[in-house]
């Protein structure tokens, strides 16, 4: 699935890969929420938000961030794992259905730990945030010792939450199991998801991550 991929904001061709699952899935919810993004760049909705009249929510705690986005419900907040600022008490604030298409997190930490936590939503598509350093059969759940979480504990979050992993972009990308029956992504929920995993992930900078694939030069 990661040829369907092609990048307007999005960092690894996330935007091509949901236009992909929107049109495959049927989905005509037309509503997401991201955050953890660096303004519009690198964002995985807003050419949804921006190009398909889609309803977006942008949750960020930086204002220098909220700055750089024009469209869609901004709220200046940090999602955290419980409390007030729960993404369930944040959510349950607007107008966002229970099964919204699309959920992004990208946090650099606790991704695993935000998505365990949401309990009365289920989004059609989760993009999640991993460490792509680990090895993809090790068990790791962030506790501040290294970014983010294993590939295979969030697949094991994921199936428990009724998911299956569909793509690895860079990003881990999920869609709901149910929705996935009866049609030709079926065969993914069956399949080992370890084949879909990336293991050309190297530093180009102290902060950011990306795969030897994406780069114009081979490093």
């Amino acid at each position: 699935m990661i040829d369907k991929g092609y990048s307007v904001y999005s960092q690894f061709g996330e935007d091509g890969i949901l236009q992909y699952l929107i049109s495959t899935l049927n989905l005509s919810n037309k509503q997401c929420c991201e955050f953890g993004m660096s303004g519009i760049i690198f964002s995985n909705t807003y050419n949804l938000v921006e190009n398909y009249d889609w309803f977006g929510i942008y949750i960020e705690k930086n204002k220098s961030t909220i700055e750089k986005i024009n469209k869609g419900v901004i709220i200046n907040k940090e999602v955290d794992i419980s409390g007030e600022n729960s993404l369930d008490n944040i959510l349950k604030e607007t107008s966002i259905d229970k099964h919204f298409d699309v959920l992004s997190i990208d946090i650099d930490g606790k991704d695993y730990h935000i998505w365990n936590s949401l309990t009365n939503y289920e989004p059609n598509i989760v993009i999640i945030e991993i460490n792509p350093f680990l090895n993809p059969n090790e068990d790791y759940i962030n506790d501040g010792t290294k970014f983010s979480s294993s590939f295979k504990s969030t697949i094991e979050l994921a199936n428990k939450k009724g998911y299956t992993l569909v793509c690895m972009s860079g990003n881990l990308i999920f869609v709901r199991s149910k929705i996935l029956m009866n049609t030709e992504l079926e065969t993914y929920i069956t399949s080992n998801p370890t084949k879909l995993f990336l293991n050309d992930a190297v530093m180009v900078s102290d902060t950011e991550i990306s795969f030897r694939r994406f780069l114009k030069k081979i490093i």
